[in-house]
């Protein structure tokens, strides 16, 4: 998915070209409402006509035709909405105008390369096409009155059906809006076509169905928590929802079973980890119906619970290391806090406490790197304040590192470089609480030194990493706060370069969250996970957006292919 370095994606479309050759549009709105699209042809992203676009606003749908010419509809909430296509390079306003009436885009088609745009006006629906080219015409007048057109499809025929916020459904048969009865009155929330020609509905309520001989008949037995938001039919006749929780669904033996999206409980994920070596995926922090704590690893297309046992006294996990050997280790807390941290290897099938014994103090993990054989901690000591420190693993002591804090109201992400250089920043969690201000500190001959200027006050450190070639990065965690519409926060990325902190492409979104998570593959590109659960990558000097969870996100790690 696409973003500018302000921006966010609003829509995207897959399109086949007669030669067969599959092509991703995605289209996006930066913070001033400039405009731009972006194809993919499988091996790199290009920008459509220039990228940029003749109209500010947002982008509410794209479409495209068999030709693979794309169709990008902008809404914007002071002027009429538009469509554009691209045309020889240029940027082309479809029927030189606005759509009629301030109508507002819900939805687009293109049936037999005839472009069709559902909209509303004043919650009345209506469908528009462009006529010659150069003007809108109303496709069978209105269909709905008080009661939104909320999705939109066409079949093999080139037959169009909407369906309505109110959960009607219309065809357009022999010049007018016929209605087709429905068997629940909930949202249509999407409509599809599968390769039999059949038309599938999905709707608020969590049901999909299949229109089959002029009966609709019920997909996957029970309904699906929360509404559907996503219809999806393969060539193969699979059929896929998704619900506006961010789960995805598909129906195996005649039930809807829901793909891995995440827990092998209904319980939270405090962490995830990824090892890059073999792809198997790591789960902590989920406790189960017997109240103990389990880590679970995805492997197989199964979870299966790491050694077969809890981890010990019930704690929770905080973060996940893994050694070049290839032992897992895993920092735990326990919810009262009145104990030190464990650090647990998992050797031999049995979770080990490291050193036989916790943290010396009572405290708050924030970080772990494991590098050849050498356990470091980042460590927040709750002292009646909070002093950072880390510390290390010396013949089977805890040891604090040059027997100094790192800062004296917190600690944030701790990273070795590749010359296994230790670097710490006072930053966190605590920093955001605290308000105090974040810097980067180097070990040097035991003392702590200081890494070019410190951020200002309102950007917090929570990630840190090195890339392929040695360079540090940070990531910040700026502007926290919370209203009624929830977290809000925003975040930068840091590269240091020439004794200065150096601004990596511009903030991120202020939507987007602070960056908990940066990652390099194997051909040195940046990802940055966000807080509110983004996911993106530095491509062009601008952040495009990778993925979207929409979910509190504490961590991120990237497979190695």
């Amino acid at each position: 998915m696409i973003e500018s370095s302000f921006g966010y994606l609003t829509s995207c479309a897959l399109a086949t070209s007669p030669s067969q050759n599959n092509y991703i549009y995605f289209s996006y709105s930066d913070s001033s409402k400039n405009i731009y699209a972006y194809i993919n042809n499988g091996s790199a992203w290009q920008p459509v006509a220039g990228a940029l676009l003749p109209e500010s606003g947002t982008v509410s749908r794209v479409a495209y035709d068999t030709q693979g010419n794309l169709y990008v509809g902008i809404t914007n909430n002071n002027s009429p909405s538009s469509i554009y296509t691209s045309s020889n390079g240029v940027w082309t306003k479809v029927a030189n105008s606005p759509l009629p009436n301030n109508a507002a885009i819900a939805n687009m088609v293109v049936a037999n390369n005839i472009l069709y745009v559902a909209a509303n006006v004043n919650e009345s629906g209506y469908v528009y096409t462009p006529l010659n080219n150069n003007q809108w015409e109303s496709v069978g007048g209105i269909i709905t009155n008080n009661d939104a057109i909320y999705s939109m499809t066409s079949n093999q025929t080139g037959t169009l059906f909407v369906g309505t916020a109110h959960g009607n459904l219309y065809q357009f048969v022999n010049n007018t809006w016929q209605s087709i009865n429905v068997p629940l009155s909930s949202a249509i929330e999407a409509l599809a076509i599968g390769p039999d020609n059949n038309l599938y509905l999905a709707n608020g309520a969590g049901y999909a169905y299949e229109y089959l001989n002029n009966t609709w008949l019920q997909l996957g037995g029970e309904s699906i928590p929360d509404d559907i938001f996503m219809l999806s039919v393969s060539n193969e006749g699979k059929v896929v929802v998704g619900n506006k929780d961010g789960n995805v669904y598909q129906i195996v033996n005649g039930l809807w079973q829901a793909l891995v999206t995440g827990a092998a409980t209904n319980s939270p994920i405090i962490t995830t980890f990824v090892d890059g070596a073999t792809g198997v995926v790591y789960i902590g922090g989920v406790e189960s119906s017997d109240s103990n704590n389990y880590v679970y690893a995805w492997n197989n297309n199964t979870w299966n619970i790491v050694n077969n046992t809890p981890l010990p006294n019930s704690q929770l996990v905080r973060m996940f290391a893994k050694e070049s050997s290839g032992n897992l280790y895993a920092a735990t807390f326990i919810l009262n806090g009145e104990s030190g941290a464990n650090i647990y290897e998992s050797k031999n099938g049995q979770w080990s406490l490291v050193n036989n014994q916790s943290l010396p103090y009572a405290g708050i993990v924030s970080s772990m790197v494991v590098k050849n054989n050498q356990i470091y901690v980042a460590y927040s000591i709750d002292s009646g304040g909070y002093i950072g420190v880390v510390f290390e693993s010396v013949a089977g002591v805890w040891t604090i590192v040059n027997n100094a804090p790192v800062s004296l109201s917190g600690i944030g992400p701790i990273v070795l470089d590749h010359k296994n250089n230790l670097f710490a920043a006072a930053g966190g969690i605590l920093n955001v609480i605290l308000e105090s201000s974040s810097a980067v500190f180097e070990s040097v001959n035991g003392s702590w030194v200081a890494i070019n200027q410190p951020l200002p006050v309102q950007e917090h450190i929570m990630a840190m990493n090195v890339d392929n070639n040695n360079h540090l990065y940070i990531g910040s965690f700026n502007n926290f706060s919370l209203d009624n519409s929830g977290y809000l926060s925003s975040g930068n990325v840091y590269e240091s370069a020439n004794g200065s902190w150096q601004l990596v492409n511009g903030p991120l979104p202020s939507y987007a969250g602070g960056v908990v998570s940066i990652q390099f593959d194997k051909k040195n590109n940046l990802y940055v996970g966000t807080f509110l659960g983004n996911v993106y990558i530095s491509q062009h000097g601008m952040w495009v957006l990778s993925n979207s969870y929409y979910t509190i996100a504490t961590s991120m790690a990237l497979i190695y292919n």
